[in-house]
C-alpha cells in the first residue's frame, strides 16, 4: 500500500496495490521497496520489485498524487532477456538534471542503473554487465557534488548524470 500519515496520526490510504485480471494480475505493480521521492511537479515516484504487465513479475515505476491519483510510468523487463533491467530496489533519487535514478537486480549477470524522467522516458544509465562491482542495490544517494553513489554487492562507486561509474572502494581490501 501507499499511504498518508500525519504528524498527528491521521493515516489516509492512498492506493492498493492489487490482483488485476488473471491475464495481467500484477499489471500495476506489487511488492513496493524503497520510500518514495517527491518530483518537481508535486508528484510523489516509487518503485515495485515485482508486478508489471510484460511479464508480470519484473516491476514498474509508478508516480501518485498526493491525494491517491495513481499511473504506471514504466514497466521493467518489456522483453527477454530484459534490456532495461529488472527488479528494482530501493527508492529512487531525484538528480539536479530533472531526472530520478534506480537501481535493478536483475538479471543477475547484467544489473543496471537506470535514469526515468518523471514523463516516463527511461534509460540504462550505467549497465554492470561483466563488472567486477557486483549488483548495485538498495538505492543511490545524491552527494553534495552532483554525483551520485551507491554500494554494489562487491564495492562502493560514484556516478555522475552522464553514466560514468568510478570505484571508490572494494570491499575485502584494506583502506588506502
Amino acid at each position: 500500500t501507499v499511504f498518508r500519515l500525519t504528524p498527528g496520526g491521521q493515516f489516509t490510504l492512498l492506493h492498493t496495490f492489487t490482483f488485476g485480471s488473471s491475464s495481467a494480475p500484477w499489471a500495476n505493480g506489487r511488492t513496493p521497496m524503497g520510500g518514495l521521492v517527491e518530483g518537481p511537479d508535486g508528484w510523489l515516484y516509487g518503485t515495485t520489485n515485482s508486478g508489471g504487465f510484460a511479464l508480470s513479475s519484473y516491476g514498474i515505476v509508478y508516480k501518485i498524487s498526493k491525494s491517491g491519483q495513481f499511473q504506471k510510468i514504466h514497466d521493467f523487463c518489456p522483453t527477454s532477456p530484459c534490456p532495461d533491467g529488472a527488479n528494482p530496489e530501493g527508492e529512487l533519487v531525484l538528480a539536479g538534471d530533472g531526472n530520478f535514478y534506480g537501481t535493478t537486480t536483475s538479471p543477475i549477470i547484467a544489473p543496471r542503473i537506470f535514469r526515468i524522467s518523471p514523463t516516463g522516458t527511461y534509460s540504462v544509465a550505467a549497465n554492470f554487465f561483466n563488472t567486477t562491482l557486483g549488483t548495485p542495490a538498495r538505492g543511490l544517494a545524491l552527494g553534495s557534488d552532483g554525483n551520485l553513489y551507491g554500494a554494489s554487492r562487491n564495492a562502493i562507486f560514484r556516478m555522475s548524470t552522464s553514466g560514468v561509474v568510478t570505484r571508490l572502494y572494494t570491499f575485502g581490501t584494506q583502506a588506502n
